[in-house]
C-alpha cells in the first residue's frame, strides 16, 4: 500500500542537527604489568606452578585528549596463586590490579573539550605470570604479571549537518 501525493516538495525544509562525527578509529592491544613480591619462596626452583586469572572484566580509568592523539588508562583485577615444593597448598598472593594503557594517534584532534572517545568490545586478551628474581634486600623473588587488551578505539567530535528533511506528513493535533 503506498501513501498518495504524500511526498512534496512542500513536505521537505531544511534543517540542522547534531551528529557525531567519526574522526578516527582503530582497533588497538593495550599492554600492562605489575611485579608482585613475594616474600617465603627460597628458590626459583622450588616454585612448582603459577597461576593467575582475571577476577572481573578490564576497565578504562582515565581517557587524556592530547593534541593529535589520546592516552587511556585502565585496569585488570586479578588473582594469583603459586604452588611450592613440598607445600600442599598454594599460596595465595594479593596483587593490585593490573595497570595498562594505550595511545592512539588522531591528527588534527585537540584537548578542547569537543572531543568524544568511545572504546568498545574491551576484552582482555591475554594474562600472565612469570617468575623474576628481586634483589631489594628484604625480598629475594617476585612474580611479573603481564595483561594483553584488545579494544576498539572510536574518536569523534560534535558537529552541525544541514539535511533536507521531511516536515510531518500527517499533521494530527
Amino acid at each position: 500500500m503506498a501513501f498518495v501525493n504524500q511526498v512534496l516538495p512542500d513536505n521537505f525544509v531544511n534543517q540542522k542537527i547534531k551528529v557525531l562525527k567519526v574522526l578516527c578509529s582503530e582497533c588497538v592491544q593495550e599492554t600492562g604489568s605489575v611485579t608482585v613480591p613475594v616474600p617465603g619462596i627460597p628458590a626459583l626452583e622450588d616454585i612448582v606452578s603459577i597461576d593467575i586469572v582475571a577476577t572481573g572484566p578490564p576497565t578504562i580509568g582515565t581517557i587524556e585528549v592530547l593534541d593529535g592523539k589520546i592516552i587511556n588508562v585502565g585496569t585488570v583485577p586479578a588473582a594469583l596463586t603459586i604452588t611450592l615444593l613440598g607445600v600442599e597448598l598454594p599460596i595465595e598472593v594479593p596483587i593490585p590490579a593490573i595497570p595498562f594503557s594505550g595511545e592512539v594517534v588522531c591528527p588534527g584532534i585537540v584537548p578542547d573539550g569537543t572531543i568524544n572517545v568511545q572504546k568498545h568490545d574491551l576484552q582482555l586478551e591475554g594474562l600472565t605470570a612469570t617468575a623474576i628474581p628481586l634483589v631489594d634486600g628484604v625480598v629475594d623473588f617476585g612474580v611479573l604479571v603481564t595483561a594483553t587488551i584488545q579494544t576498539c578505539v572510536i574518536i569523534s567530535k560534535e558537529t552541525i549537518m544541514k539535511v533536507n528533511a521531511a516536515t510531518q506528513f500527517c499533521p494530527c493535533p
